[in-house]
């Protein structure tokens, strides 16, 4: 399954999420595209959705990095079922001063 991200919060950032779900276990691997050379982009998943965002409880991904071109991924795999719900996200630099703002969303697919 394949779901784009949309920007937030003036990001400019392009992603895609590809779940696969295998057995009890699942795999997140997202593709970022416009990312600043060796720029490092916090992933994390969090309750709520993109609307209404659950910063209390976040579960970290790993990091986008971008390469020369400005592409980059991080891929996960989770020994465990996968439940859905929740909202996955890339942090970045807004320009605000705030470096942990959402700049790109997406809702995860319930399980």
């Amino acid at each position: 399954m394949t779901v784009a991200l949309d920007p937030a919060n003036g990001g400019t950032i392009e992603a895609t999420l590809t779940l696969t779900i295998a057995g009890g276990s699942y795999t997140l691997h997202l593709e970022g595209r416009s990312l600043h050379f060796r720029g490092s982009y916090l992933v994390n998943i969090h309750a709520g959705t993109c609307a209404s965002q659950e910063f209390s409880r976040a579960q970290e991904v790993g990091h986008l990095v971008g390469d020369g071109s400005g592409n980059g991924l991080v891929e996960r795999t989770y020994g465990q079922a996968y439940v859905g719900g929740g909202i996955i996200t890339i942090h970045g630099y807004t320009g605000s001063g705030d470096e942990f703002s959402h700049i790109a969303c997406a809702e995860l697919p319930a399980g």
